[in-house]
């Protein structure tokens, strides 16, 4: 088979992927969509809403530039922007004190039913620099991160 029609079959494929998911963030899809959403939520937190785009758009900005070094850095470089955006809402949503301890399970809980935060992946992170660095050291450092993919995303 053709490279080109290959390459445009998975596209095809990952959009109807991202339309279904998409789909499930608000019930439209049944039972397992619902299942589905949850699930999202509990991992990606607020971000579940847009990560089906998000990964239709890295998946065909990839494929579109493979080979490509400064386009491989500029994806790489988006995603965690995305990420830093995660740690954001897991950060206003969660309300972290000095007492708190990390509990996996309560993320994922906190994030698939209220359908906010930052989900595990990003509730991870952010409760680790949290705990490392405080809330101040956070927001620098995530700041500094930020700015830097900014640069490498923009040229």
């Amino acid at each position: 088979m053709d490279v080109a029609i290959r390459n445009e079959i998975i596209l095809i494929a990952f959009l109807a992927l991202s339309v279904i998911l998409f789909l499930c963030n608000f019930g439209i899809v049944g039972k397992i969509g619902d299942a589905v959403s949850t699930f999202m939520f509990g991992i990606f937190g607020l971000m579940a809403y847009i990560m089906p785009v998000l990964l239709f758009l890295a998946i065909a900005f990839g494929m579109s530039n493979v080979g490509n070094d400064i386009a491989t850095r500029k994806l790489i470089a988006g995603i965690i922007l995305i990420f830093i955006m995660s740690m954001v809402f897991e950060l206003m949503s969660a309300g972290y004190t000095e007492e708190d301890t990390y509990q996996l399970g309560e993320i994922y809980q906190r994030c698939s039913e209220k359908r906010n935060g930052g989900g595990i992946l990003a509730g991870s992170a952010a409760f680790a620099l949290y705990d490392l660095l405080g809330m101040v050291g956070t927001i620098l450092a995530m700041i500094v991160v930020g700015l830097i993919c900014a640069v490498i995303v923009t040229d």
